[in-house]
């Protein structure tokens, strides 16, 4: 008997010992998705809840029904942002309560058996559509294009859409206004482009869209790029050193124009670079190894220049480096004239500014800083930067 005691007092202790938060995730947040015109039910709207107070990733989702209702249950209590996305529908999406995604969400407050609720009126969207084909082979339509609609308001941000086996994409719910179209192909060798037929974000030419109206006709014909390859390795091993940033930029006028990351086996490849000629440098994140530039040069004025052509590779562009210590020599800092190109941080994004990001330049090298997230909504992961970001402005 006595046995028997002390198991269920160990098994009292250790339900004690649960935090509150996870005893007590029986909160829910509910409420009705409304086209703001009609006045009607919206079925299909995805709607999903973040803790502020957490970690901010995807506390719980719905989905509304043929009346436009929805629940999320098993909360903890607590704040919440609540994100109503309506996907593939022609809605503009919008946090609670009725701000935008570039304004700071309000908040609501779940608590232990309680149903907080949170209604949406949504505004109906335009729509942008085109179709993207490759230059100079015969109109060959291109798939897996994706296309992104970025406002010309600072913080307004229209959608995307990926192009389908017939080159064509249309972009839903795209907020009424002004916007840039960019296309780009993430995994396939053409080069970034805006809308029409311009290289850079600030030449691009505008379009309007309308609420519940189609801006028809944005297309693209994307030309193909180069593309640089080649295999980093220790220099007296010959293992392939992954983590290494390789970057290809021109010096004329100095910029990095792509930058990449060597995969486990030491093997990259710098894809949609415009014709030209390029210096490559290698920079290893492992201090113990020592920049270079191809091939085997300690500055850019006795580095190789590897010049690109349209639908080439340019192969065996490759690197052996040497541990010369615990820290990198400052004497093999890449010199020029003027001015001089920084070592790459980890993670820069090329010039061209891919899906959310901005062009910004110091010291004469222009990269690119991140100031929206991609609004894609096919994964609820991809919603969880996004979500971080907004959760983050409420602390």
């Amino acid at each position: 008997m006595r046995t028997v005691v002390i198991a269920v007092l160990a098994c009292v202790a250790a339900m004690l010992a649960v935090p509150a938060g996870a005893l007590a995730a029986d909160g829910s947040i509910a409420g009705e998705v409304t086209d703001a015109v009609t006045a009607n039910g919206i079925e299909g709207v995805e709607v999903c809840a973040y803790q502020v107070d957490e970690s901010g990733e995807d506390s719980g989702c719905s989905t509304t029904d043929v009346d436009g209702l929805y629940e999320i249950t098993g909360l903890s209590p607590g704040e919440y942002v609540v994100e109503f996305w309506p996907g593939e529908l022609n809605y503009q999406g919008q946090w609670f309560d009725g701000k935008s995604f570039g304004e700071k969400p309000d908040t609501v407050t779940v608590t232990s058996g309680g149903v907080t609720s949170a209604d949406a009126a949504l505004e109906p969207g335009g729509e942008i559509e085109g179709h993207v084909a490759a230059e100079g082979l015969g109109g060959q339509p291109i798939e897996g294009a994706e296309v992104v609609a970025f406002g010309v308001e600072p913080e307004r941000f229209g959608g995307e859409a990926v192009t389908d086996g017939n080159g064509d994409y249309t972009i839903v719910g795209v907020p009424p206004g002004e916007y840039v179209v960019m296309f780009w192909t993430p995994s396939l060798n053409y080069l970034t482009q805006y809308f029409h037929d311009k290289p850079e974000f600030g030449e691009a030419e505008a379009v309007t869209v309308a609420a519940n109206g189609v801006t028809a006709g944005i297309d693209a014909d994307m030309e193909l790029g180069g593309a640089i390859s080649g295999t980093v390795t220790d220099a007296v091993t010959h293992g392939g050193l992954g983590e290494v940033e390789v970057c290809a930029f021109e010096l004329h006028p100095p910029e990095f124009e792509r930058c990449g990351e060597t995969d486990s086996t030491g093997g990259y490849t710098l894809r949609r670079l415009p014709p030209g000629d390029y210096v490559v440098g290698f920079f290893p994140y492992d201090p113990l190894y020592p920049f270079q530039f191809f091939s085997g040069a300690t500055t850019v004025g006795t580095a190789s220049t590897i010049t690109v052509t349209g639908g080439a590779t340019n192969l065996g562009v490759n690197a052996a480096l040497s541990k010369k210590g615990s820290s990198r020599p400052v004497s093999t800092a890449p010199v020029l004239s003027a001015p001089v190109i920084a070592v790459p941080a980890k993670k820069v994004v090329d010039k061209r500014c891919h899906k959310g990001f901005r062009k910004k330049t110091a010291k004469g090298v222009h990269k690119c800083v991140k100031v929206r997230k991609k609004k894609h909504r096919h994964h609820r992961a991809d919603r969880r930067p996004r979500a971080l970001a907004a959760v983050a402005r409420l602390r």
